[in-house]
């Protein structure tokens, strides 16, 4: 299965390497062509220069907008350029009885991977082992050198296995990646959830702050009330004060514990553990609500011991 296509950014990365190589090979072709007897020095000449030409192309179509907009296409058409070079090399150095120049189909083999996944990889080596394998049978029928079948099958057999080892480099480097942005991502969401859960301890240690505040005025108040300095109240009024008492007193622990609840998620303080009076709780909360249901005619009745 092939890779996916790889970004522009990486698409530009890979062809100005391979630029790189295209030069490195013309100043290699013009130092040792002259060393080769059997070619012309014509035709070295004119290979050194097909490679600069293609490299000063390449470097401008990686400053094109086509490329830009469709940069798989734009490589596509690069590599084809580069397998018919690479032919055209294997093809011109046949005229050497000593002749090695397939071999820099290997490299084809590197770039299609790279480029193209394993779909590049398989396909530039079964077109180098055709390509060998017509350039040896030429080589044959046009200069009369012998033709040996396992040197042959041997090549080819070493351009698949490159295809197939590139192949499946290429897919490790896949999953590697893969594994990578997985775990950016992860990362990122961790740093959001961090994030969020500040906001949170924050809001609730605001909105304790805040809450208390006017409970104190309220508290203060009923303060006062049940003094009775501004004048005496009756039993009913009395209780509900009391009871008005109460349930701030447990809006203020309210408050305190959403405040110790952010002060535990930042690491402040530590939990501790106490026992309470759970039939004095229920007490308190029976007496809450028994005002409540003695006006809907409800009575509520409590068996608790403590």
């Amino acid at each position: 299965m092939a890779a996916p296509a790889v970004a522009a950014n990486e698409l530009i990365r890979f062809e100005s390497t391979f630029n790189r190589a295209r030069i490195g090979g013309a100043v290699i072709t013009f130092a040792l062509g002259p060393f080769f007897p059997n070619i012309g020095i014509q035709h070295v000449i004119l290979f050194g220069a097909l490679l600069l030409a293609q490299a000063g192309l390449v470097a401008v179509l990686l400053r094109t907008e086509r490329f830009v907009r469709h940069p798989a296409k734009v490589a596509q058409f690069i590599f084809a350029i580069d397998l018919f070079v690479v032919s055209y090399a294997i093809f011109l150095f046949a005229y050497d009885p000593n002749w090695t120049t397939y071999i820099v189909g290997i490299l084809l083999v590197i770039a299609g991977g790279f480029r193209f996944g394993s779909a590049g990889a398989f396909g530039a080596s079964i077109f180098m082992a055709i390509t060998y394998t017509l350039t040896a049978t030429y080589r044959a029928q046009v200069f009369g050198y012998p033709t040996e079948p396992q040197r042959i099958a041997f090549t080819v057999t070493i351009y698949l296995l490159s295809g197939f080892l590139m192949a499946g480099l290429v897919r490790e480097l896949g999953t590697l990646r893969a594994q990578r942005e997985a775990f950016d991502h992860q990362r990122a969401e961790t740093e959001a959830l961090r994030a969020l859960d500040k906001m949170k301890s924050d809001f609730l240690a605001e909105m304790s702050h805040d809450f208390r505040s006017p409970l104190t005025v309220v508290r203060g108040a009923l303060e006062i009330l049940q003094s009775q300095r501004p004048g005496p109240l009756t039993d009913r009024q009395q209780e509900l004060t009391e009871r008005a008492d109460r349930n701030v007193r447990r809006l203020e622990e309210f408050s305190e514990d959403l405040l110790e609840m952010a002060r535990i998620e930042h690491g402040a303080i530590e939990l501790e553990r106490v026992e309470i009076d759970a039939c004095n709780l229920v007490r308190e909360v029976v007496e809450d609500h028994r005002a409540l249901a003695h006006d809907r005619g409800q009575t509520i009745e409590l068996d608790c011991v403590p």
